[in-house]
């Protein structure tokens, strides 16, 4: 097993939907390390495996589990309290299906997120805590401000085996060295397309890949090989697209899960390193899901499940990764009422199955020690809907100029869709983005 003496920790989180993820300084300062000793070529949020080992021991060295002494050294408000900002300039553009002309969809300069993290890291030899505060500001001012993640962490074991919890405001962490990229929000198609008939239920939740969740988390970890059982209230970010004139409309919580909140969603992970080959990731996620119909009008409870696989290889240790992965997901729907209308005239009863598979094939490319290039390509099949053969693609670029406290990042991603109805992405989209994200 490689040595552990140097590490740094990293986490992904959440914001608005999206995931978002920063290396923190603060864990730079506590062990004295580089970025790059978590961070492949210190390019944030893609994990090295003593990345992951440090957040999966409560952001300390495993050979520190327990270790009070060592925590109590590193017991400075500096070490544990962190901030963030980022700035950007998009220009997005979207041309519906059958139009010949594309659309600006914004041509703006952006505040995408001011992050404050009042408390991260461990105590006590065993315990941790990772608390986030986002705020998410208008294009034109206001915006809003949100606890978007509050957790307690545990860890009890030595360097070789050891046990790890947290619970509270789970967001999401990601899937080992598996599935990062170097945008955090840049994620693929099978993780955000979830069309049911003509309902958009924005992106299917995958654990707390796509929203945060009420729940706990539990790990056991041997050597390389890593293991997650995790239990959640539900998915409570619901909302629904009317035939023609789409709107978006919550439901309460009481809604979005079975019994009034009573049912719970269960997820099971494997994550395996296998030395300087790669990295493997496999998740099983099943949950509940609760939408509206086209009207607004009727609940359609949805039961669901889905199936990641995630892989890494390093083809070129340091110097090139390629990563690629496949997701199967199966929804079953009823229509409470058996029967729904749109503008007075029924669409007869949707119940029944749909299922979404897709998969993606990129590389990562570190060109020098300040520059990182990536390149993917995504594609999404629909099963069970009006089109025939539906399906999503989708060309990504990005560069990553890590320095520091700073990171610069360009985006450009291409997207085709051609369902019509109930996608988050209908005709083609092309999103051009350049972010500076600051933290101190």
């Amino acid at each position: 097993m490689k040595t552990l003496s140097l590490l740094l920790g990293s986490t992904l989180m959440i914001l608005n939907g999206l995931p978002s993820a920063q290396a923190l300084p603060a864990f730079a300062l506590r062990e004295k390390v580089s970025c790059n000793m978590c961070h492949a070529n210190g390019s944030a949020p893609h994990l090295t495996e003593y990345g992951y080992l440090y957040r999966r021991a409560g952001f300390r060295l495993p050979d520190n589990i327990g270790n009070k002494e060592n925590d109590a050294k590193a017991m400075t408000f500096q070490e544990h309290m962190a901030a963030g900002v980022s700035l950007s300039y998009e220009v997005l553009s979207n041309t519906s299906p059958g139009a010949s002309k594309a659309t600006l969809a914004a041509n703006q300069i952006n505040v995408p997120e001011v992050e404050v993290w009042p408390l991260v890291g461990a105590f006590l030899g065993n315990f941790a805590v990772w608390s986030e505060i986002d705020a998410a500001p208008g294009t034109t001012g206001g915006g809003s401000v949100d606890l978007s993640q509050a957790d307690l962490r545990y860890a009890y074991g030595n360097a070789n085996s050891f046990f790890n919890f947290r619970g509270g405001i789970i967001a999401p962490e990601g899937f080992g060295a598996s599935d990062q990229w170097l945008d955090d929000g840049n994620i693929p198609l099978m993780e955000t397309n979830a069309p049911f008939y003509n309902q958009d239920s924005l992106a299917t939740p995958f654990g707390a890949m796509n929203a945060p969740q009420m729940g706990l988390e539990f790990g056991y970890n041997y050597l390389s090989s890593h293991l997650t059982l995790g239990i959640y209230n539900g998915y409570s970010g619901v909302t629904h697209s009317s035939i023609g004139t789409p709107s978006a409309t919550p439901l309460t919580p009481a809604l979005t899960n079975r019994t009034n909140g009573t049912a719970k969603d269960y997820k099971v992970q494997v994550d395996q390193f296998v030395g300087d080959i790669g990295a493997v990731t496999l998740a099983y996620y099943t949950g509940y899901l609760q939408m509206m119909d086209p009207t607004g009008v009727f609940e359609w409870p949805n039961d669901y499940n889905a199936s990641r696989a995630y892989f890494t290889y390093f083809a070129v240790p340091d110097k090139i990764d390629v990563l690629f992965g496949f997701g199967v997901a199966n929804s079953h729907f009823v229509n409470s009422s058996n029967l729904a209308y749109t503008n007075g005239s029924p669409i007869g009863s949707p119940d029944g199955s749909f299922q979404s598979r897709g998969g993606f094939l990129g590389l990562n490319y570190y060109v020098m020690p300040h520059l990182t290039l990536a390149v993917r390509g995504d594609y999404n099949r629909f099963n069970n809907t009006p089109e025939a053969r539906a399906q999503a693609t989708g060309q990504s670029f990005q560069a990553s100029m890590p320095f520091e406290n700073n990171q610069f990042i360009f985006k450009f991603n291409n997207s085709n869709s051609d369902l019509t109805t109930g996608s988050v992405l209908a005709g083609n989209s092309k999103d051009f983005r350049l972010e500076w994200r600051f933290l101190f």
